[in-house]
């Protein structure tokens, strides 16, 4: 999980019933140690930067991108690179919300 909040947390929390293994990246050390608490031992968080993200994504089954910076695009963290080295029927997901995107759809 790439991002950890309202969308990533969710995310995380339903892959946990699931019985996955869960790791979280974000930029935010105060957040993560929120995230510690919460889960516990049943997650494991990161620092997100571009090694760690590189390493997790080629070990993960599953890599679901939740990064929302409020006026901002969306980084690309995961480059195509990384995901071609994801093992084979590995899934790379990025999930959007966007202000602009939620209107239009609320407004139709």
């Amino acid at each position: 999980m790439i991002g950890d909040g309202v969308v990533g947390t969710h995310a995380a929390r339903i892959a946990l019933g699931l019985g996955a293994q869960v790791t979280i990246l974000d930029i935010s050390a105060k957040r993560l140690s929120v995230l510690e608490e919460v889960f516990g031992s049943q997650i494991q968080t990161l620092i997100s930067n571009s090694f760690n993200i590189e390493a997790s994504v080629r070990d993960a089954d599953v890599v679901i991108g939740a990064i929302l910076i409020p006026g901002a695009k969306a980084p690309e963290l995961v480059t195509d690179e990384m995901v071609k080295q994801m093992r084979p029927g590995s899934v790379s997901l990025t999930l959007l919300l966007t202000k602009v995107a939620l209107s239009k759809q609320l407004t139709v």
